[in-house]
């Protein structure tokens, strides 16, 4: 029970030492069906904001990202009788908030292909998600051009990030709920052919502030290393990781029996090697990536008057 992190299974930038490339090559997510929801779901808005902060070292030459980006979905929840929830997801707006000039284009592509992406899922009685369909494919894209003989390679949210927002968003606290409660889960996300994390997440109950239950989480993850056969945008051939001090907290409201918002960071450290022109090229990486999810009953952008151009 509870929410695993969205890690930097969107490893925001890479650097290789490799020629320009002509152009950028885009995967967009798969949207999921097109049927509307039913006129008796309820309907919330969740608003999601990542930041990631970046170095990446190659050959003692360093490239540095700093990204922010703004995700908003709409969501047709329908209650069955046992408690259990079936939730449509839609994609309503994504915006790029701040990015270095070297990745705006990319981001930007990358995001606007969001739009419209759609999500099933399903919860049981106790929160746990027990259905995901959607998000076949993470976004990504490679490519622009060159900076100083340099590689981008960028990601936004892959299929566990999706799936890891939805069981934040619909957190249920373990029961029964006391003072100093304690409970762990233990979870796996693949960060596709950079490897995996496996490990626990670590949940306490730390009483009430302005009317909310505070519920803040700790990770302990170790990382995976991608098997020798592993594809991907880059061949990689040896990588180690470990991340930082990382969690979160979530604020649930007791009242209306749902998850208000979410804070969380994950800071991790690491090497590796690219294999390129019959080469081993050493990379190191120092990032830390942190989000804010908030739900809502109705849309933001009815009343938006702060940061305009979010959406």
């Amino acid at each position: 029970m509870g929410t695993p992190p969205v890690l930097p299974g969107t490893l925001a930038l890479l650097c290789a030492i490799i020629g320009a490339l002509p152009g950028a090559a885009i995967h967009a997510q798969t949207p999921y069906g097109d049927q509307p929801a039913g006129s008796s779901a309820e309907l919330l808005y969740q608003e999601v904001v990542v930041t990631q902060k970046s170095v990446c070292r190659v050959q003692g030459l360093d490239s540095r990202l700093d990204l922010r980006y703004s995700v908003l979905s709409s969501l047709a929840i329908d209650k069955r009788d046992n408690g259990r929830l079936d939730v449509k997801q839609k994609i309503e707006a994504a915006s790029l908030l701040h990015a270095d000039e070297a990745t705006q284009a990319l981001f930007g592509d990358l995001l606007r292909k969001l739009t419209g992406t759609r999500f099933s899922m399903g919860f049981d009685s106790e929160g746990e998600l027990v259905r995901f369909e959607g998000a076949r494919e993470k976004p990504q894209a490679a490519g622009g051009a060159a900076v100083d003989q340099t590689l981008l390679l960028a990601s936004l949210i892959d299929r566990d990030g999706w799936k890891e927002l939805a069981r934040c968003s619909f957190f249920q606290p373990h029961k029964p709920l006391r003072p100093g409660s304690r409970w762990q889960r233990s979870m796996t996300h693949s960060w596709g052919s950079l490897g995996s994390w496996t490990g626990q997440v670590s949940y306490r109950y730390a009483g009430q502030q302005d009317g909310l239950q505070r519920f803040p989480y700790a990770f302990k993850l170790t990382y995976v290393a991608p098997k020798a056969d592993a594809h991907g945008l880059l061949p990689i051939s040896r990588a180690s990781f470990k991340h930082g001090e990382a969690g979160g907290t979530i604020y649930f409201d007791p009242g209306k029996g749902q998850v208000t918002r979410v804070e969380e960071r994950f800071p991790v450290k690491g090497q590796m090697s690219i294999d390129l022109l019959g080469q081993s090229v050493p990379v190191e990486l120092d990032e830390e990536q942190s989000f804010q999810v908030r739900l809502l009953e109705s849309d933001p952008r009815s009343h938006r008057a702060v940061e305009p151009g979010r959406y």
